[in-house]
């Protein structure tokens, strides 16, 4: 499906993201299939939850443009192993990324 301005959405089903330009040949217009994003958790065995996975997420499925994101659980970037990772909705994910900071 085509969005906005000619730009097409992430193939992976909880994802709104926009695709990257993968390849220009002639004419042609190629788009890879998923975003930059999906395409790093997919290398790690991971795939976005169509959920928050906060115990304690008020704003679940409460909004219609509802955004998930991917979350390091440790608040360590390059610890990518699957276990690492969790699906916060944006409010949370702002939220334990606070705490982290202040700590």
């Amino acid at each position: 499906m085509d969005s906005p301005k000619g730009k097409k959405k992430c193939m992976s089903e909880n994802c709104s993201n926009v695709r990257d330009l993968k390849e220009t040949k002639g004419n042609a217009i190629r788009y890879h299939s998923y975003c930059r994003a999906c395409r790093r958790l997919r290398r790690f065995g991971y795939s976005k939850k169509n959920h928050c996975e906060s115990t304690s997420c008020e704003w679940n499925g409460k909004f219609e443009s509802y955004i998930l994101e991917v979350d390091h659980i440790d608040g360590n970037r390059k610890n990518n192993v699957t276990t690492n990772f969790q699906t916060l909705c944006g409010i949370c994910h702002l939220i334990k990324s606070n705490k982290e900071n202040r700590s």
